[in-house]
Formats: structure tokens, sequence, C-alpha cells
């Protein structure tokens, strides 16, 4: 067993009851000055709050090209890209939720929810929420 697997375990007294958001929860570490940080927290103050913006719409704006390999000619666009998700039907904001989610989280998860193609590759991927205040939005 790793590390991690003892960690998780060891903040729930029931192991098979462990869901998602158990797994995904957010918890304040303590900093040096002794008071936890959330996500929550962070995001009132201007500067993050500003900067978390300013990248998420700085990538979620950005023109997206498909190329394959050293190729210079463009391949059609993935469906992944071109409907991501059933919650964000526009592609820059799903990228926004992304970048949201990496810049708060340093991770972003979701959940594949449709496949198309002889591939089967992904089309839809519907993202877990960040915990995002009411007031941000």
């Amino acid at each position: 067993m790793s590390w991690f697997d003892r960690y998780v375990w060891s903040r729930v007294a029931n192991r098979e009851a462990l869901t998602l958001e158990q797994l995904l929860a957010e918890e304040a570490r303590p900093t040096a000055s002794g008071e936890p940080v959330t996500i929550d927290k962070a995001l009132q103050l201007s500067t993050v709050w500003g900067c978390v913006r300013l990248l998420a719409d700085s990538v979620s704006t950005l023109s997206l090209h498909v190329y394959r390999g050293d190729d210079r000619d463009p391949i059609p666009t993935p469906p992944l890209l071109q409907r991501p998700s059933a919650d964000f039907p526009e592609l820059a904001d799903w990228l926004w939720a992304i970048m949201a989610s990496l810049l708060l989280r340093g991770n972003a998860w979701g959940v594949v929810t449709d496949r198309r193609g002889a591939g089967l590759l992904a089309s839809q991927v519907d993202l877990e929420p960040v915990s995002v205040p009411a007031w941000v939005v």
C-alpha cells in the first residue's frame, strides 16, 4: 500500500463508503502562520482572484488548430473540442473551468460521458466543479 492510499484511507472511517466527493474533498492544510488556506479564502484576496481570472481568460480565448505530427495541414477538429461538455456547450467556457481548476486545485477532474469514432475517443468530458464561492461568479 502506497503512502497515498494510507493517507486517503486514514481520512475515512468506513472505506466502503468513500465517494468521489470525499476523495476530492478539499482539506485546508495549515500554513506557517497556522491559519489554514482554502480555495474560498484564497479567492477572497483580489490578487488571487485577479491572477486566476487573467490566466483562465487568456488561455480560454486562444484559438485552437489541430495538427497531426509534423504536418502543416490542419486536420478536422476532434469531437471533444466541438462540444466538450453538456454543462459547457462553448469550448471557451470549458477551457476556462479547466484552467480555474488547474490554478486553484493543481489538477482538473472530469468524467468521460460520451465516446465517438472508431477508436471510441472521448467526445464529452463533464468536469468536477471547483468550489468557487457564489459571489465570484
